[in-house]
Order: C-alpha cells, then structure tokens, then sequence
C-alpha cells in the first residue's frame, strides 16, 4: 500500500485537483509526511504569471524517507526553478539530461546524502524525488513555474488551489501585480481573501496564517489590455538576442457552419483513475445536440484496440440512449492511438475523446480528410499531441477544463478561425512561434526573435480560404532583460517540436539544456556538495562555481575509462569460462561412496566450500504438482561436431554419444491474494464482472493487476489477461519496475509490438542499465528477430560503462555472451555477425541451464540449484561434484544469476530462490521474479521453460521454483 499526504496543486482555471506526496519506502502505518509551511510568491506582468511554492515537509515517522510529489501543470506551462535546502542554504537545481539526472540521483541516494531531481513525465505533468527526510525532521524545496493567463470574460484568469487534508501550521501568500491599471477589485469572491494595496505602477496583495485546514484556492481577475500596437523585445540572459512576446484577441465574428449530417465518435475507454470528468463529456454532447438535433453518429470504443462499434440517430437532440450507452461502458486497460486505431473516416467528421497519452504505441500524427476534433477533461493530458493532431486535420482541440460549455460547442458550430501566419512588413524577425497555423482559445499568443533595432509585423488570422483579421505590431529592441520572455520563447518552440518527439529529441534536448527548462528529456537536479558536481561532470549552480572550477582544473574526482582494458577483461573472463567448459569432466557414471547422510534442516545456513568428500547433504521437500511440463529425448547436444564455433578449440568437442530424456517442472505460481480468492470463487462467466468490481478497491496495486492477468492467462483467455496488465501502463510509465513488469508480461503474452515499445521506454528512461537492453534482445529472440537480439546483447560487451554500473553489475558479460553465443549457434545462417569480435564466438552447449533475473534495484536474491547428490550449488559454493557452475551473486538488483551443468547427471535437480534481502520498497510491491530453464541448451532440439513468480517474504523465505529430472542411458 502507498502511504500519501494529499496536496493540492494545480494550476488548471477553475479546476481543483488532488495532487499527493507519494512515500517511497513505506513499512509501517506510523509512516507518514506531511506538508507543514507553505510559503506562496506570484509575480504576474500583462498575461505572464511566475508562481513560487517554498514548501517545507514534516516526517513524522522513526526512520528516512523518501518522498514524490507529483503535480500537472496546464499546456504550455513550465518549471523554471528548482531549489532544495542543505545545511541551511538553498542550493538551486540545474538541468541536465534526464536519463543522466535519474542515474546520479540513485547513486547519491544509495549514499544517503542530499540529491533531489525534478523531472517531466508523461504529457506535461511533473513530479519531483526528496531524499532523504530525516525523521521527525523537515525536507524544504522551491519550485517555481511559469504559465501564460487565458481569458474568462474579458479577464485574465489566475488560479491556484490550495487545499490540504491535514493542518498547515504557516502559510503566506505575497503577489505582485506589475500593472498600472489595476484596481483592488481583482479578488475571486469565492477565493482567498487578500489585503491589497498599490505600490507605485503595481498592486501587491498579501495573505498570513497559522494553524490552518486550508479548502480553498488563490483566483484572481485581471484586466485584459487587447490593444497592443508596440510591443518591446526585451535582451535575453542566457544569450544577446531580443525576444519579443504578444498576446491578443482577434476581433471576428465567427459563422455558424454548415451543420454535418454524420459524425464519427472515437471514445477512449482504457482505464480511469478519478482523473477523468466524463460528466463535462456528456454535458458537452448534450449541448451540441442541442444546435445539431437530426444527426447519424458513429461510435467507436477503444483502448489499445479497437473494442465496440455502435450507431445512433439522434432525433430532435434526442441523446437519451447515446449517453445510456456512454455511461454503461468499462474503462479498462492501456491505450493507443495509432494508426491501428484511427483509421479512414467516411462520416462528415470525427471527434476524439481522450487525454492523448498513448502508453502501449508512439502516439501519431494520424492524417485523416475529415475535420477532426480532439476533447479532454482529464488533468493529466498530452495537450501538445491533441493540439497538433487537430490542427493537422482541420479541426480544433477542446479542453473541457480551460473552456466554459459555450466555448466548447462554439468551436464545434462554428466556422474554424486559426492563426495564419506572422508577415515581417518592416525590420528583421526570425523563429516566430507559432510557426504553423493553429486554432486558439479567445487569445492568440506569439514569441518570436527580434535581429534589428526596430521591426513592424502583421499578425494574421483566418481560415484556409482568406484571412478575416489581421493586426500591425511594432516591436521595439531594449536593453532590459527579462529572462521569462526568453523562456517563453523556449518553450513554444519545445511545444511545437513535442507533437512528435522520438523524432525531435536532439533539438528538444538542445533547447532545453540551454534555457534550462524541464522538458521530455531533461530534468532539474541539487546535489549535496561540490565534490559531487565534478564527479559526475555537472555544471553547478553559480554559487559552487567557483571551486568547482578550482577542483576540475586540479584534476580531482577525474573519471578514467579505458575501453580497451575493460574488453581485455572480459575476454580473459571468458578465457578463464571456455576453459572451464573444455575440462569440466562428465560424471554421469559416478557412483558416491556410501557414508552416513548429514541432514540439515535449515537451508539458508551459509556454507563454505566444501572438497567432494565433505559434500553436505540436505532435506528436500517434495515438488509440488507440475503445470508446466516438458520433455526432450534426443541424442547428447543433438548436432554435428561442425556445428561448433570457436576454431582449435572444437577439437575438444567431442561427447560420447547418449540418449537422454529431460522433464522440466516448474511450480504453479499463485499468490493466495484475497482478491484472487474471491475471484476463483465466482463462476468462469461471472469472472470479469468480479474483476472489474476488485478494481474499484485495488486500483492503485500494480501486483492485482499481475496477479489477475496471469490468471486469465493461464485458464486459457489471453485477451482479458492482456488488458489487465496493461493496466500497468496507466498507473505510472515512469516508473521502471512497472515498465519491467510490464514489458516482461506483454512479452510472454506473445504481445511482442507492444512488448518493444514498453522496453524502448524503460532504455529511453534507464540507459545506464545493461540488463534493459537484455529483456529487449530476450523479446526480439521470442519475436524471432535474431539479428536485432544479437546486436543488443553485443551492445552490451562494447558498450562503455561507468565505474558504479561495472561495481554494481560486474560480470554480467558472461552471461550475455553465453546467451550471445547460444544465439550464433541456433541461428548462425540468418545472422550477420562481421562487427563482433571473433574473441567472444565460441559455442558452449549444456545439458540443463538456470537463469533468473528480477525487477528491483537494490534486492538481491540468490540461486540455489540441489543436485541428485543433494549438493547445493549457489553464491558461496559455486563449483560442485558432478560439474555444476554458479555465475556471480547479484546483491544489488536485478541479476541476471546462472546455473550451468555442461554433462547431466540422473535423478531431480531442484530450483530453489532466495528472497535474501532488499534495501528498498517498490511501488509495485512485491519483488517479481522470472526463472528461465533450458534443457539441451544451445543444441537442436532445445527445450525452454519460464516461471514467473512475486516474492513477499525477506530474508529467511525459500521458494521452491521447480525441478528438472535428467535420465540418460548409452
């Protein structure tokens, strides 16, 4: 269960949101954070708002926290400014790249000093991590973001909620108004009230209180001065350009069009998280009908697939069954919006309800030859997405919550008015943006840059036939600097190239690194000293710039990296395991000396070494009864001796010729949840009904979801175990366990489209990771596309890791060559292996091979294989009598851990895990574990089996995975 601190935080007019302090390392009730002393500034110039929140956070637990704050900013709006308290002093963030900003911040944290990263998510919604919080202590930060006010009957609105569920002990609110024309009467009587007063050309207006339970929100109306005719270019500060901004209001009237006779509805059923006002959606439908009564329309439902289509006659504005239908549907699942789902439109348009988030496909620019409209009412939203499709299909975006009921059927019975274009009568301007034409709300807002003293433009707007409206502005240069219009300039240019971002990563990232802005791909950072800055070669803020320029000139904290070396350690790495393999001895005929059995009954005692007359004997609990099975009886590794690679060395190849017969059984996973329970209480037909009511109360646990969808998997209904998991996919496609989870389940579900996308998001999100490019090149092998899983695995051997990614993960090059090197042999005539080192191609096939790996940072768990002698193979006892082989102890997350045993031995051989600790809580809850065994590994006529498991238990729990029974005769 997540522990949470409701915090209001949402600047969306006239919408008021939950917003929550998530704890990311929760054990008992008595842990909990809660926000304490809020302290809020907003500066606001013409329609410009900068609002700053110092908020200080209270642990009231025993022991560290870490917390996420999460909150979604409006379109368009950004975070500017970050700032963390240590020792006393604010230290302010800087931004770096994103993935590199989530690599520094976990390190620092696993030394339990001061990091904190702030960082964009999905559509333009943000949250940032504090660690650590003392207990009963007090975490501080600043976050400062800028919006551009839109327009409520003629005013300029600002909104702020403030609502809290616990007692705020001290809040002050401070705002500036810098216009002259502003009267005291600008107070939201339904709003917090303020005593104002003016201060020369501003208006300043203040709020303090103690001991508060705060619902309420900051609302202010401001007058709107529409008739800009000069406009000054202010000088920037992160370069000497002067960048201009405008915002005005078309004077036009709009047409009513010609009412269509058919209309296309595409509405998003994937699934629903209170963060959804479908209500708005019916009033909205209810009002259009109003003013179009005898219309024919189409609905299509979809999540990631397409899942219903019905048809309406509305009669009179008769929507009674449209919206019976509406209300009886499921939200359910992950979703996409691709080219699979919007496809060619016969009706006279086409209307799209959803928030654009596309989280099993890249969202795409859909081309359509008829109008299209967009509709959200969600708060987390991919405003830029929804935006640029629309105006790529001549139609416009509505977002229920910016827009009045009015506005919104407005847009949709009238003649579409859009911004044209900027025409430069006078002067030199350059990079104005807009720089296509788009639809807007009631204002048009424009940034561009000004390359001459002086310039005179035309702001046009119209429709595709003629332009109905056009404006002459003069822009003056001055020599003041205001680094918000800069900014601004900065992130219309970023929202622009957003509507397609794999595709503008580079400039997005560029951009965004110069104006230091949060985008897609960059995220603040504070760290806890200066020594840290150039350790990980990060620019610091000004105030630790001066000795972090004394400290890299004397060439401290230096990061060495030599390719080469690390190459030649590998390779002697593998020399050391080729070796092996070519002298391992085939004891298969051994006989052990009979003597008495030691029996020990606690199998998590650590054992040393032990030479083969010392061999420790153990109780084994019988298996339980085996669901997956699967048998293999072919000659010894099954292929020719010309089938080996690795030059001199296939003249040891040579293995006696046997038949063998090998039975893999793995253990029935089942969790005993209580949701699962009452589940398998109902009948079959009555399932689903079930499941979506256990939704309702497990939501937010991402093991209900894997759980369930497991389930319905395994008794044989793949579709409705594909959509519970995508459930995944909603809950937070930020967060790398879920993306694991997720990509691994999709993957065994034969979802290999979505699988890849799901993995290309966890590399884009964790490239630092070795073992994210190996769940890619596992899928790509299951999809079979050889070629692209070979030249992942050997991405990981060449490519240059850090020092901390080689201390935590070492040797997992073997292991990837071993799966590397299975796959040259199996599939050597369809792959192109002329880039790899002819050093690491040397073929090793085995008998029976055991590998595990999991989704948890910081967890380690450990590989037991007890062989019929009843030798335990594990971390500290790797090498056993009949040839079995350990691979390095993973301690610090994820694995991969390796058993292999070149000649089988007869009799069982039991799979056992254990869940030996971990130094972190998981949102996804328990640890998932994927056990993967292999019986003639490498050869013809190999078998694979797969387990996938969650572990509850730490420390002293022992799982029991499966077993493999080998038999061979001559």
């Amino acid at each position: 269960m997540k522990y949470k601190l409701l915090l209001l935080f949402l600047t969306v007019s006239c919408v008021i949101n939950a917003q929550v302090i998530n704890i990311l390392n929760p054990r008992s009730d008595e842990d909990s954070i809660a926000l304490k002393q809020l302290c809020v500034h907003v500066e606001i110039l013409d329609n410009i708002a900068t609002t700053t929140m110092e908020m200080h956070f209270y642990n009231y637990g025993n022991r560290i926290m870490e917390g996420e704050l999460n909150f979604p900013l409006k379109q368009g709006a950004t975070v500017s400014a970050f700032s963390l308290e240590i020792n006393g002093e604010w230290r302010e963030g800087v931004v770096i790249k994103k993935d590199k900003a989530k690599k520094v911040f976990e390190e620092i944290v696993r030394q339990n000093v001061d990091p904190a990263i702030l960082e964009k998510t999905v559509g333009n919604n943000f949250k940032t991590r504090l660690y650590p919080i003392p207990p009963k202590g007090y975490k501080k930060c600043i976050i400062t973001f800028e919006e551009e006010l839109s327009q409520l009957n003629n005013k300029y609105n600002y909104q702020l909620p403030l609502s809290f569920q616990s007692k705020l002990e001290e809040l002050k609110v401070d705002v500036e108004i810098i216009n002259e024309s502003v009267t005291k009467n600008i107070l939201d009587p339904d709003g917090l009230q303020l005593d104002i007063k003016r201060v020369n050309k501003s208006v300043v207006a203040k709020l303090e209180g103690k001991d508060l339970f705060l619902k309420s929100k900051l609302s202010l109306n401001l007058p709107a001065d529409n008739d800009h005719k000069e406009v000054l270019a202010v000088k920037g500060t992160i370069t000497d350009d002067h960048f201009f901004y405008l915002n005005t209001i078309p004077e036009i009237k709009q047409n009513p069009k010609k009412q269509p006779s058919s209309i296309l509805i595409y509405w998003d059923v994937s699934s629903v998280f209170d963060d959804r006002s479908i209500d708005k959606e019916f009033d909205l439908l209810k009002a259009y009908f109003k003013w179009n009564k005898n219309i024919q329309v189409n609905v299509k439902t979809f999540n990631y697939k397409v899942k219903d289509q019905k048809k309406f006659t509305i009669r009179d504005g008769n929507v009674e069954s449209l919206i019976n239908y509406l209300s009886q549907l499921e939200y359910d699942g992950g979703s996409k919006i691709d080219a699979s789902i919007i496809q060619s439109v016969s009706e006279d348009e086409c209307w799209l309800f959803s928030n654009g988030i596309s989280n099993l496909s890249e969202a795409e620019l859909i081309s359509l030859e008829k109008p299209l409209f967009t509709v959200s009412s969600s708060q987390k939203i991919n405003g830029n997405y929804l935006s640029a499709v629309a105006n790529q299909n001549n139609g416009g975006y509505i977002n229920l919550n910016q827009l009045s009921l009015d506005q919104a059927v407005t847009r949709l019975s009238t003649s579409l008015v859009r911004y044209l274009n900027v025409e430069v009568l006078e002067g030199e301007v350059e990079d104005v943006y807009p720089s296509k034409p788009i639809t807007f709300d009631t204002h048009l807002s424009i940034a561009g840059m000004l390359k001459s003293s002086q310039a005179k433009i035309r702001v046009n707007v119209g429709t595709a036939q003629e332009i109905l409206y056009s404006k002459d502005i003069v822009l003056e240069a001055t020599d003041k600097q205001y680094a918000t219009v800069e900014r601004l300039w900065c992130q219309k240019q970023i929202n622009e190239l957003s509507t397609l971002p794999e595709r503008n990563k580079d400039r997005i990232t560029d951009l965004a690194l110069k104006y230091g802005l949060v985008s897609d791909y960059t995220s603040f950072i504070v760290l806890d000293n200066v020594e840290d800055y150039v350790r990980y070669e990060i620019d610091p803020p000004a105030s630790l710039r001066k000795e972090y320029d004394r400290l890299m000139a004397l060439g401290k904290e230096k990061k060495v990296k030599n390719y080469k070396e690390r190459l030649d350690r590998v390779y002697s790495e593998f020399q050391k395991d080729i070796e092996w393999w070519n002298n391992v001895k085939d004891m298969s005929g051994y006989v052990p000396p009979k003597k008495e059995i030691k029996k020990v009954t606690n199998t998590d005692v650590v054992e040393e070494e032990v030479e083969l007359e010392e061999v420790v004997y153990y109780d084994m609990a019988e298996s339980a009864p085996a669901e997956f099975e699967s048998e293999s009886d072919i000659d010894s590794w099954g292929r020719a001796e010309s089938d080996s690679w690795g030059g001199q060395a296939d003249m040891k190849r040579q293995a006696p010729k046997k038949k063998k017969k090998v039975t893999s059984r793995l253990v029935p996973y089942d969790s005993g949840a209580e949701y699962l329970v009452q589940l398998k209480e109902v009948g079959k037909k009555e399932q689903w009904s079930k499941y979506l009511q256990l939704k309702k109360e497990y939501q937010f646990s991402p093991s209900f979801y894997y759980d369930v969808a497991s389930y319905f998997f395994e008794t044989d209904r793949k579709d409705k175990g594909v959509q519970v998991i995508s459930n995944l996919a909603e809950l937070d496609l930020e967060r790398h366990e879920l993306l694991r989870n997720l990509g691994r389940k999709l993957q065994s579900f034969h979802q290999f489209d979505e699988s890849e996308y799901i993995f290309h998001k966890l590399i884009e999100l964790r490239p630092f990771e070795p073992q994210n490019y190996r769940d890619l090149a596992l899928m790509y092998e299951d999809k079979g596309d050889y070629q692209k899983a070979l030249d992942q695995l050997y991405f990981i051997i060449e490519n240059e890791w850090d020092a901390d990614v080689n201390a935590r993960f070492g040797n997992i090059e073997l292991i990837i060559l071993h799966e590397m090197n299975r796959l040259i042999t199996l599939y050597k005539d369809q792959l192109d292996i002329s880039n790899i080192d002819s050093r690491f191609i040397y073929s090793m096939p085995l008998d029976i091979r055991v590998v595990i790996d999991w989704d948890l940072l910081d967890t380690d768990i450990d590989l037991w294989v007890i062989d019929p002698l009843e030798e335990k193979c594990f971390y500290s006892h790797k090498n056993t009598k009949i040839g079995g082989r350990m691979s390095q102890d993973f301690t610090r997350g994820y694995g991969p851990e390796e058993f292999r045993l070149k000649y089988g031995y007869n009799g069982d051989f039991i799979i056992k895990v254990h869940y030996f600790g971990n130094n972190k809580q998981s949102l996804f809850g328990p640890v998932s574990l994927r056990t993967l065994v292999y019986s003639n590994y490498a050869s013809e006529g190999e078998d694979k089996q797969e387990l996938n498991l969650q572990l509850q238990g730490v420390g002293k729990q022992v799982y029991e995975v499966g077993t493999v029974n080998y038999k061979s005769s001559n």
